[in-house]
């Protein structure tokens, strides 16, 4: 997926211009001006394109200048985003050295939980690509299919080539290869490893408990959803798990994956969207659970949440600076977020968002 930059930014600008739930015309005191509040965040590598080029505007539009006294303007602040994993940004912003995380997965409930908002942002999904060709009787490219299973059995080094018996089970009609099959896993602290192995756990026959970061039985590691996609590109008869923009990046092909509908649907921003439950759940870790196991027939069922994390006790001086940078994430970020591969929240979840922003 190629993004003209200069186009978005400028894009971005115009919306934040037109309001879009954005409080961009802040009195700022006397003592602030020509002074800038920094905010520093770490976590979730899946949606750093989004973060970075939101940073990139909102730090343009709230830019320290000279201005007169009462004059209206942006608060000047200056947001960084180092990304480092989900499990790195949690643990970051648990020991107060960052002012919020992103996360591919909610905080568990538990005394942690309680002190800190946790915020969703957009969702996306979580696709299983692989580096092989399927074709049907006629020779023509046909996309994959999965269960879950079968995606159990592949992790555990129970089904090793790509003609074994219960792929071709799934694909029936489809001339399957005889390529061993090389698994591909994060071998970071990973949200998308979590999201990853809470649906396996829940769906399969799974080895292990889910986790950001687990013991893979078989396989090769890489860092981060860039470094799987690259391995997979790399190796043939490859398969890996990314976040689906790193597979629109990259132009791999990526699988259908067998709902609890008994249907196989590919990962497509209309089939995320069908995940997001009509009816939500006011506990983060359960409306997170509810997308994994959606019996919609046209939902796909790897999907999740991105979650910005931040902590109920935030400094007051830079807590202006945040609630602003959130407002942008949750109002100009939403219209272009079909751009970066990611989907935006419906209606309802987008005001529930909102809503916790305000109690910052």
């Amino acid at each position: 997926m190629t993004i003209n930059r200069r186009e978005m930014l400028a894009a971005l600008s115009a919306l934040g211009a037109c309001g879009c739930g954005i409080r961009r015309t802040s009195i700022v005191p006397p003592g602030l001006v020509g002074q800038a509040f920094e905010v520093s965040g770490a976590g979730a590598t899946s949606t750093m394109p989004l973060y970075e080029d939101c940073i990139d505007v909102f730090n343009k539009e709230h830019k320290p200048v000279r201005s007169a006294k009462n004059e209206s303007r942006p608060i000047p602040a200056h947001v960084r985003y180092s990304g480092g994993g989900s499990e790195a940004g949690e643990k970051l912003v648990k020991d107060g050295r960052v002012d919020f995380a992103g996360s591919d997965w909610p905080i568990e409930a538990g005394p942690a939980e309680a002190r800190f908002y946790q915020i969703p942002i957009v969702a996306g999904a979580v696709v299983l690509i692989h580096n092989v060709r399927f074709t049907d009787r006629q020779g023509k490219t046909v996309m994959l299919n999965l269960s879950p299973n079968v995606i159990a059995g592949i992790h555990q080094g129970k089904i090793g080539t790509w003609d074994d018996e219960m792929i071709s089970n799934d694909n029936p009609g489809v001339k399957v290869p005889t390529d061993k099959i090389v698994p591909i896993y994060r071998s970071d602290g990973s949200g998308t490893t979590r999201v990853y192995s809470t649906w396996a756990n829940a769906e399969a026959k799974w080895p292990s408990e889910p986790g950001f970061k687990i013991k893979w039985p078989t396989g090769t590691g890489a860092a981060y959803s860039s470094g799987v996609a690259q391995a997979v590109y790399d190796t043939p008869g490859a398969l890996g798990y990314v976040e689906y923009r790193f597979a629109v990046d990259k132009g791999l092909t990526w699988a259908a994956v067998q709902n609890r509908a008994g249907q196989f649907v590919r990962a497509v921003p209309e089939s995320i969207s069908a995940a997001i439950p009509a009816k939500f759940s006011d506990d983060p870790t359960a409306l997170a659970e509810s997308l994994l196991c959606s019996g919609q027939k046209d939902a796909y069922p790897i999907s999740f949440l991105t979650w910005l994390l931040v902590p109920a006790d935030h400094p007051v001086g830079s807590r202006r600076a945040l609630r602003e940078f959130l407002d942008m994430m949750l109002g100009p970020a939403q219209i272009k977020a079909p751009e970066w591969g990611y989907v935006p929240l419906p209606d309802p979840l987008l005001e529930r968002a909102r809503g916790i922003v305000k109690q910052i």
